[in-house]
């Protein structure tokens, strides 16, 4: 399970598809033996950034198949590949998701993230939603270059 949050909302699961799939019947929870997700402590930090609404974040290392996610996020979910490839996934959207590609699905809305083969390494942050980050819902699920991956 990703994180140690009481408001739990993700779920792993170990898959052997090697095409992105509609990810809302998903009820189970699996994921590839040697998946890690790092949770970062917040509170623990020198910058305190849960005071910037920002409610979780982490390290994912992905191997193989796996698939993280919800129908329906309560809060905003940036994911942000620094290696490999994986799916961003929405409703209607998926896109394949390369070092330097910024994954946004606002609250409201299914975010998942999807690795169909191979490995990835990412960041990922989960915003509260409130007013602060209310421009993200301009554009409600989307993929943004934000990072130059050949530095």
């Amino acid at each position: 399970m990703r994180g140690t949050h009481a408001k739990i909302r993700h779920t792993h699961l170990y898959l052997p598809e090697k095409e992105p799939l509609d990810p809302a019947p998903v009820v189970f929870s699996r994921r590839d033996v040697r998946c890690r997700t790092r949770t970062v402590d917040l509170r623990q930090t020198s910058a305190p950034l849960f005071t910037c609404d920002i409610d979780n974040a982490g390290i994912d290392e992905l191997y193989q198949d796996y698939l993280a996610g919800t129908d329906h996020a309560d809060d905003h979910l940036l994911y942000l590949v620094i290696e490999g490839e994986a799916w961003g996934i929405s409703q209607d959207f998926q896109q394949k998701l390369t070092p330097g590609d910024l994954f946004v699905a606002t609250a409201g809305h299914a975010a998942w993230i999807q690795l169909t083969e191979g490995y990835a390494k990412a960041v990922w942050f989960h915003l509260n939603d409130t007013d602060q980050w209310a421009v993200l819902k301009q554009d409600p699920v989307n993929v943004h270059p934000a990072l130059d991956a050949s530095v």
